[in-house]
């Protein structure tokens, strides 16, 4: 088989085709790699708060779907680890602030819309007597608006440090048009957000899969998962994916080579950089035609009871807003998955 063609792109590593035949690494996370990017210590002017205060604070959104249900029976978990205070968030329309521009304040609410504000409250209060029974500590909330509008909102107000809600996954073409609740609050928040389809775990959080494409944006989030782990005595895995982006048999057959992937490894593991000894963890890489499913394969196959990566990574702004492998995993993922936003890309967005 024939040599392949030198890369144009020296000391740049962008899987599979511009890598050098001799690498220059930096070690991670954080390195620059090829440049450094500028750190920001506050996102829209409030202050970016860190991991290492915990998750005092979590606001767990409930429709009272069964995925909501699912999504608080996880929230319990971290809150017990934690010692977190949840905040139970139920957002229902507001049809008087809708129709405001043609209808008169004293209009009184039909009696179908009276009735699910009433089933609503109950719904509610159920809802959080079910979480008190566990020894957590409850505050339910109703308002009124925009579900996802109202759930950053009352994030950003009170501080909170962590969003967890349920996510009905792939559930056709509306939400492929419009995206769902879940996924339009963590196009937009600003701290992290746990989405939940199912809750497997029962006695803890045991496994944790750390999926990164090694760019400076991925691994920002890589520090808050390590502390997560530390807390919860969990393992974890970090994930990378070298993606063959071509078809021509001979690059492939490179690619997939003994070779080329004993020497490209130790490579990679050192970009991801050192984890602290009190945390026990191992790295894994792999090769693949589709990054998002040798995550979900990944997923599936090591029963991992969490998903924690980035919203951004190597492709940047532009692909976050077409729909990134973050945004992919979500929706397929059978486990809960975490979310983080880059600080660059919490400023840019403000």
């Amino acid at each position: 088989m024939g040599k392949p063609p030198p890369a144009p792109h020296r000391g740049r590593f962008i899987p599979p085709f511009d890598i050098p035949s001799r690498f220059s690494v930096r070690e991670g996370p954080g390195a620059s790699w090829p440049q450094s990017r500028p750190r920001h210590n506050k996102v829209g002017g409030t202050p970016r708060r860190s991991i290492e205060m915990g998750f005092s604070r979590i606001l767990l959104s409930t429709d009272f779907s069964e995925c909501s249900r699912e999504a608080a029976k996880f929230a319990g978990i971290i809150a017990k680890n934690f010692d977190s205070e949840i905040y139970l968030v139920h957002v229902l329309s507001d049809f008087r602030s809708e129709y405001a521009s043609f209808l008169e304040e004293t209009l009184p609410l039909p009696e179908p819309l009276e009735e699910e504000e009433r089933r609503a409250v109950a719904n509610l209060r159920a809802e959080a007597e079910r979480l008190r029974e566990e020894d957590l500590n409850v505050e339910e909330i109703m308002v009124f608006g925009t579900p996802y509008i109202e759930i950053l909102k009352f994030a950003e107000k009170r501080e909170v440090d962590l969003i967890i809600m349920g996510t009905r996954g792939l559930s056709g073409l509306k939400e492929l048009l419009l995206g769902s609740t879940a996924l339009k609050v963590v196009r937009n928040s600003h701290i992290p957000v746990i989405t939940v389809r199912k809750c497997t775990v029962t006695g803890g959080i045991k496994k944790v899969l750390f999926p990164t494409d090694l760019s400076d944006y991925s691994l920002e989030a890589l520090p808050l998962a390590l502390e997560f782990c530390r807390t919860m005595g969990a393992k974890i895995t970090l994930f990378h994916v070298i993606e063959i982006r071509t078809y021509d048999p001979e690059k492939v057959g490179y690619f997939l080579s003994d070779k080329f992937f004993d020497e490209i490894k130790p490579f990679i593991e050192k970009r991801m950089g050192t984890c602290p000894e009190d945390v026990h963890h191992e790295k894994k890489v792999v090769r693949a035609m589709d990054t998002t499913a040798a995550i979900i394969d990944e997923i599936r196959d090591d029963r991992y009871d969490l998903v924690v990566m980035a919203t951004h990574g190597r492709t940047g702004f532009k692909r976050a807003l077409l729909g990134s492998v973050a945004e992919k995993v979500i929706r397929y993922s059978p486990a809960p998955v975490m979310t983080v936003k880059p600080s660059d890309f919490a400023k840019k967005e403000d």
